[in-house]
């Protein structure tokens, strides 16, 4: 699902799901500060730093289509 559709149904309020079944690399320009801080703080939560992005951008984007 596009964001766009994201959108769409966030605004008519139905419940948004994210689905799993196509991935997308995207390329990230980060400050090093922060990947160093991102890998840290994944680890501390048994995570890799891909797992802990997808959670942040997941539940991100699950609290944006609430409102």
């Amino acid at each position: 699902m596009s964001f766009l559709g994201v959108q769409a149904q966030a605004s008519s309020r139905e419940a948004v799901s994210f689905s799993t079944d196509d991935v997308v690399e995207v390329p990230l320009l980060v400050p090093a500060w922060q990947v160093e801080a991102l890998e840290a703080l994944a680890h501390a939560h048994g995570l890799t730093a891909g797992e802990m992005v997808r959670h942040l951008l997941s539940e991100f984007l699950t609290q944006s289509s609430q409102q």
